[in-house]
């Protein structure tokens, strides 16, 4: 715990002499991303008859915000990690975490506890908000923590893109192409309904679709099993290669810590 809470303190003290880029990350840029969606909803679903894909004027609010959530974790983990990594490292700084006695992996996330608790404030207020009092408080905690899963999925992506970033930095982002890839067919901001019959079949295997049905059916007062199969499987997989990566290119890693 002591490298987890020197690094909360450094961020923390550094994201607090900037007190209003803290409020845009936290609320405006989600926001700036939901209310059209909500508006454009609001008037497609008047009537509460009319249903599209699934989704109709009694659900597309809970099916926006739960998006709205999961895509809020997963840029804190597969964007703003990804970004605080290249800054330590261009900062000449990120060799103290590779060489760390403690878990690589474990200072890599410690880099985003502040990022955590954003993330955390803000499904707390959007799912007490949306929720409260309409399900019991055990699936209330469940979704929180599925939320939480989303932002670890996020962390390992961004991970994943740092490594590539700093191994082969001539290469095409593969690793954020395909987190982009898998955004258009999550269905967070709309219904997988509407995409052509392949795509369709495609996102019904998407790690994000099956995550936000999780996070659904959690609130719902039940657990779908299956998705949920399909949601921690990849993650899963994705937190090996994370490990696995710093076995494999440990000593390029190494050595390019040494030149920078």
């Amino acid at each position: 715990m002591i490298p987890f809470s020197i690094f909360f303190k450094k961020e923390l003290a550094l994201e607090s002499r900037y007190p209003l880029p803290l409020v845009q990350n936290l609320i405006i840029s989600p926001m700036v991303t939901a209310l059209p969606l909500f508006f454009v909803y609001r008037s497609v679903f008047a009537t509460t008859t009319r249903d599209v894909a699934g989704w109709n004027g009694e659900n597309y609010l809970l099916q926006i915000g739960v998006g709205l959530i999961c895509h809020f974790c997963l840029n804190s983990g597969s964007y703003v990690l990804f970004n605080r990594l290249l800054a330590e490292w261009h900062s000449h700084t990120f060799v103290l975490l590779w060489f760390s006695p403690f878990p690589r992996v474990m200072n890599f996330l410690a880099l985003s506890l502040s990022d955590i608790l954003r993330a955390l404030l803000f499904a707390v207020t959007i799912t007490t908000f949306l929720f409260w009092k309409q399900i019991a408080l055990i699936y209330f905690f469940a979704a929180l923590a599925l939320f939480a899963a989303f932002f670890l999925f996020g962390a390992a992506v961004g991970i994943l893109r740092f490594f590539q970033q700093l191994l082969a930095p001539a290469w095409l982002d593969f690793v954020n192409f395909f987190t982009l890839g898998l955004l258009f067919t999550s269905g967070l901001y709309f219904p997988i309904g509407v995409l052509p019959g392949i795509l369709h079949s495609v996102a019904k295997g998407n790690p994000f679709f099956n995550g936000k049905q999780l996070i659904l059916s959690a609130v719902q007062g039940h657990f779908d099993l299956a998705a949920g199969a399909l949601f921690f499987g990849p993650l899963f997989i994705l937190w090996a290669v994370v490990f696995l990566s710093t076995v494999v290119f440990n000593g390029r890693i190494t050595e390019a810590c040494l030149k920078n």
